[in-house]
């Protein structure tokens, strides 16, 4: 037998819900309209800047750190290579991985759309003291079950 559930609670957990989505969107908005000009979108940047920053190396971590669909991080990829942006480069003696490898061209933008994606970040979480984001990052580790990471 099911229990009753409480329509106060569940109200309380579909709130919290809907402002992580709301927040996601309204940033990831925002950075595409400063990133329009380079002719990037804001997820392809994160994906960028996963591999410019170090966080990254393949489809497959990018795909982690991101929740994000094999199938659609392919296409991204595909999209980011025509755009001269990312390359994919065969890993010696390891026919079955390919490395990601930011081109000449992506990594002289990359300074720039860095400083965008800043700004975008500053205006939104800038609201907060270093103390308040610490505290939302471990809500946030928590409520993905990742008590520990930092």
């Amino acid at each position: 037998m099911t229990q009753p559930f409480d329509l106060i609670q569940y109200e309380r957990y579909a709130k919290i819900g809907r402002l992580i989505a709301r927040t996601y969107t309204e940033v990831m908005s925002a950075l595409d309209e400063e990133l329009a000009q380079y002719d990037v979108t804001a997820a392809q940047y994160v994906v960028i800047s996963l591999v410019a920053r170090g966080h990254a190396e393949t489809a497959a971590q990018v795909c982690k750190e991101l929740s994000y669909n094999p199938g659609a991080m392919t296409r991204m990829l595909d999209r980011l290579e025509q755009k001269n942006l990312i390359r994919r480069v065969r890993i010696p003696g390891d026919r079955r991985s390919v490395k990601l490898v930011l081109t000449p061209e992506a990594e002289a933008l990359f300074p720039t759309m860095f400083a965008c994606s800043a700004a975008i970040l500053e205006r939104y979480y800038g609201r907060f003291t270093a103390e308040e984001l610490e505290q939302l990052g471990g809500l946030l580790d928590t409520l993905l079950g990742n008590p520990t990471e930092q």
